[in-house]
């Protein structure tokens, strides 16, 4: 949890909790120290390790817990198994009905939450606590006996649906995983749910009569049926090396975990043009950005576009508790911002053409929701998480624009006249749905 020194500074000044005759000698002096300022302001008694703590969550609007005052017992410890509560930083501590809270390292990481939600199957709240509060639950796995340090199989399909895929996005997904061959590409930033996608597809069309094989860095789900390779580039285990290997076994489907240089790019393109069905991530921004990153990593264009059937890019947003969440109407300052960051009157045809509004409208006459915060949500207002999806088919068009070297922005405007809803458009209509907020589609679109 990382809060910057003038953060808590103004927070405590603003709330009268330190007076600023104490407060600005110490700022400056953690400032001039390079120093963190809660440490100083322990150092010198004006708050105890807890109070800081307390007052960082409120911050970046997290509950605390003090987990010495929290008698967890086994049963519900055991909700994560011991390495995936490692991996996160995580630990339960509290479950109630289909909720799980839980005490995290970083509890803004949306990567572990999304991670934890579909392994556990249980809604995550997430809280701010001590470290060493954290780590010391951990220790207490060694009581606990079966745990299992192996990935764990997850025991419930996991569908489109789940994820937030819906729409004329989850038929292109659909179509084209059903191809006999091809390349699928997933595209987002770090802790953006690629992983959980690209295990979700292939979950989808997982049969006993399909040989499927993945490629991982760490093998994050265990799928019945499904091989699983673990990269180990230290061990001279390498995305291509493993790869190559692979397509001797000449398996249907192979899920490459990312695709990060030219001569696994290159080997996976072959396979999608010789009769594997291939799916892989990149890191990019947007659907646009993937195809033009593809093009420009390949000693090939004109391969990825051949190969290249879809381009899947997402974010991912804080779902609406459905207990308290509220009906809402966007003020002036949120339109002004909504027509500065977006094409506010290409969202709105977008809207009317996906049946989210039956009629052009005002944008101050059309109905969200956001969020309020109850019991069942820890007063946060959101319980889960879902994803904001773009999905492009890769038409004629747009690859003999690829193979032209067409810049993200060309891709873009062609994308978007052969229909294509960006991520925005799909979280504003969730915002309007009751999934979703505006301001979490604004977060991170």
């Amino acid at each position: 949890m990382k809060i910057e020194n003038d953060q808590l500074y103004t927070y405590l000044l603003e709330h009268d909790i330190v007076e600023k005759a104490v407060a600005e000698p110490l700022f400056a002096r953690a400032q001039k120290d390079n120093r963190q300022f809660a440490d100083v302001l322990v150092c010198e008694g004006i708050l105890d390790e807890t109070q800081c703590m307390q007052h960082k969550a409120i911050i970046i609007g997290y509950p605390f817990v003090d987990l010495k005052a929290q008698r967890v017992a086994h049963d519900i410890l055991a909700l994560i198994p011991r390495h995936l509560a490692q991996q996160c930083g995580a630990v339960v501590f509290a479950r109630e009905g289909e909720t799980a809270h839980v005490a995290m390292v970083h509890p803004e990481d949306t990567h572990a939450i999304a991670l934890l939600t579909q392994k556990t199957g249980y809604d995550i709240v997430p809280y701010v606590a001590h470290k060493a509060d954290i780590h010391a639950l951990f220790a207490q796995y060694a009581d606990m006996r079966g745990d299992d340090k192996s990935p764990r199989a997850h025991t419930q399909r996991l569908t489109y649906e789940k994820i937030g895929l819906q729409g004329e996005a989850r038929d292109i997904v659909d179509r084209a995983m059903h191809g006999a061959q091809g390349m699928i590409v997933v595209a987002g930033p770090a802790q953006s749910g690629k992983t959980t996608t690209l295990y979700t597809m292939l979950d989808v069309i997982n049969t006993p009569d399909i040989n499927i094989s993945t490629m991982e860095d760490a093998v994050e789900y265990h799928i019945g049926g499904v091989n699983h390779t673990h990269i180990s580039p230290k061990n001279g285990v390498t995305y291509a090396s493993a790869l190559r290997t692979l397509l001797r076994q000449d398996p249907d489907v192979i899920m490459v975990g990312e695709m990060r240089d030219e001569e696994t790019l290159d080997i996976a393109m072959h396979a999608a043009m010789t009769g594997h069905l291939v799916l892989s991530a990149v890191d990019a921004d947007s659907a646009a950005d993937a195809m033009a990153k593809m093009v420009t990593m390949s000693v090939e264009p004109a391969l990825v576009a051949s190969a290249t059937r879809g381009v899947v890019a997402q974010r991912l947003v804080r779902r609406l508790c459905p207990e308290c969440r509220m009906s809402c109407f966007l003020n002036a300052r949120e339109i002004k911002k909504l027509r500065k960051r977006y094409d506010a009157d290409a969202m709105m045809e977008t809207l009317l053409r996906n049946g989210y509004i039956t009629e052009p409208s005002l944008w101050e006459n059309i109905a969200f929701f956001k969020a309020k915060g109850c019991a069942r949500c820890n007063h946060t207002g959101y319980r889960g998480y879902t994803g904001i999806f773009e999905v492009c088919a890769v038409s004629e068009r747009i690859a003999g624009m690829m193979t032209q070297n067409a810049t993200p922005d060309a891709l873009m405007r062609q994308a978007r006249a052969e229909g294509m809803v960006t991520m925005a458009e799909d979280g504003f209509g969730k915002a309007m749905q009751g999934i979703t907020s505006v301001a979490e589609v604004m977060r991170v679109t």
